[in-house]
């Protein structure tokens, strides 16, 4: 079988204002189903908004991506894709994978969710108590088999984009380093993007998201290592990123 891989943090995008609202809005919904639907709103609006350009916290060649990711699995030619990350919010790295889907959804007009992005593993999951942080294809072949799915059928068989070099990278043909995606968007902007969402609750708890986000950003940039920027990517990065994605895709699908 054949998979595509992709890190989470700066490879799929800048996330982090994403946190406290995974942290706190689980706390809104009294079951499950409540849950269920308000992580689906929060897919399609943020979907919305960085459709048109409210929002960047995904880098934007990733709607271009998912088109091809989708293309694909549709024509059978990969299993499936799959978010392997170090970040230790397993909720963050489930929603995004979740999000994925919705995104593809809302791409192709599809009447249901489609199910491509299939896993989805942080730096906390079970499957990874024996590697640690270490990303290599014995601890992807491990976790997919822990999921339930057929592992890759051979080492040529991953596609694997990641912004770091990493174990992986000497044991698969098509292992993408792309450049760190350190463009955040301001979490004033994103609080904005998902307010018609904030007036739908009664719940207290969406004002406390919104100061704690704006806390943890004001935080993130006053390390003295910060590298984010609350800019969108350059035309130039975005070009560089197009044709850096489209041909991985196209070595990997015709190998």
């Amino acid at each position: 079988m054949r998979w595509v891989g992709f890190d989470m943090d700066e490879c799929i995008g800048s996330l982090m204002p994403l946190y406290e609202y995974m942290l706190n809005l689980p706390k809104c919904g009294n079951t499950a189903e409540e849950r269920g639907a308000l992580f689906l709103s929060l897919a399609e609006t943020l979907h919305h908004s960085e459709r048109n350009g409210q929002t960047w916290l995904l880098r934007p060649v990733m709607m271009g991506a998912l088109r091809l990711v989708y293309a694909a699995w549709r024509n059978r030619k990969i299993q499936g894709a799959f978010i392997y990350s170090n970040n230790g919010s397993t909720t963050l790295v489930r929603f995004v994978a979740f999000w994925m889907n919705v995104c593809i959804k809302q791409l192709f007009q599809l009447a249901a969710i489609p199910a491509v992005f299939q896993m989805a593993v942080g730096s906390r999951a079970q499957c990874r108590q024996l590697y640690g942080m270490v990303k290599s294809f014995e601890s992807v072949q491990t976790c997919l088999i822990a999921h339930g799915l057929p592992e890759c059928s051979s080492v040529n068989d991953l596609l694997f984009f990641d912004d770091m070099p990493h174990e992986l990278q000497s044991q698969i043909r098509h292992y993408v380093q792309v450049p760190p995606y350190f463009n955040h968007t301001p979490a004033t902007s994103v609080i904005m993007a998902l307010s018609e969402i904030g007036k739908s609750l009664s719940c207290t708890r969406w004002a406390l998201i919104a100061n704690k986000s704006l806390d943890q950003q004001a935080a993130d940039f006053s390390r003295p290592d910060n590298h984010y920027k609350l800019e969108k990517q350059s035309q130039q990065e975005y070009m560089k990123d197009i044709a850096m994605y489209k041909a991985a895709f196209a070595s990997f699908l015709s190998s």
